[in-house]
C-alpha cells in the first residue's frame, strides 16, 4: 500500500512570458528527475501578431532529466520576407511520482 504522503516525490513549475526567439525553442534547466517516473503538464496561450498576421502556439517537452524543452511558432513572412518565431506566454509544472 502506498502511503498518501509518498505519491509525489517533486514539483517543479514556471512561466515564460512572450518571447521572440531566434531559435526554434528555448530550453529550461530543472533540477533532475527520474524521467521514466515524471510527467511534464504544458498550458500555453494562442497567440495572434498583428504585424506578421498570423496565430501561432507552442509545444513543451521533457526531453531530459533536466531539461524542459519548448518549441515556439513561426510567424508568418513580414512583406520584406523576414520571418520570426515566438513563445507565447506559457506555464510549466514537472511532476516526479516516487
Amino acid at each position: 500500500m502506498i502511503e498518501k504522503n509518498k505519491i509525489i516525490k517533486s514539483l517543479q513549475r514556471g512561466m515564460i512570458n512572450e518571447t521572440l526567439t531566434d531559435s526554434a525553442y528555448i530550453d529550461i534547466k530543472i533540477a533532475p528527475v527520474n524521467i521514466d517516473k515524471a510527467i511534464l503538464i504544458f498550458n500555453s496561450t494562442n497567440y495572434y501578431h498583428e504585424s506578421y498576421s498570423s496565430f501561432c502556439c507552442s509545444i513543451g517537452e521533457l526531453i531530459d532529466c533536466e531539461t524542459v524543452r519548448v518549441y515556439g511558432g513561426k510567424l508568418n513572412p513580414l512583406s520584406n520576407n523576414t520571418t520570426g518565431l515566438i513563445v507565447p506566454r506559457c506555464t510549466w509544472q514537472v511532476i516526479e511520482f516516487y
